[in-house]
């Protein structure tokens, strides 16, 4: 997590200089602890001393339906960090799209 957060944290630079917009995904673990990042509690916490006009989230519903969590309550806790929302009509089983 450490090491995620310098890599973006050096990534906001340059979002500054180019005016672009960093949006992190909510990733389903599905057997991978490689992927941290699972809820929006998660990556608000990580982005929390990142500049909100630069750093944002990307809601990937069809993650949320594999974690059993509620899409809507996630965008709720997302706010106004939300920059995209990843909609997809998934099984909630794997990540098939």
């Amino acid at each position: 997590m450490e090491n995620a957060h310098r890599s973006v944290g050096e990534l906001v630079r340059v979002a500054e200089e180019t005016g672009v917009r960093i949006a992190l995904e909510n990733l389903a673990r599905a057997g991978m602890d490689c992927r941290p990042l699972e809820t929006t509690q998660e990556l608000r916490a990580l982005i929390a001393d990142l500049p909100p006009e630069r750093v944002g989230i990307c809601l990937d519903v069809g993650h949320c339906l594999i974690t059993g969590a509620d899409p809507a309550a996630q965008a709720r806790i997302a706010a106004e960090r939300l920059f995209a929302l990843h909609l997809q009509d998934g099984d909630g089983q794997d990540d098939r799209h």
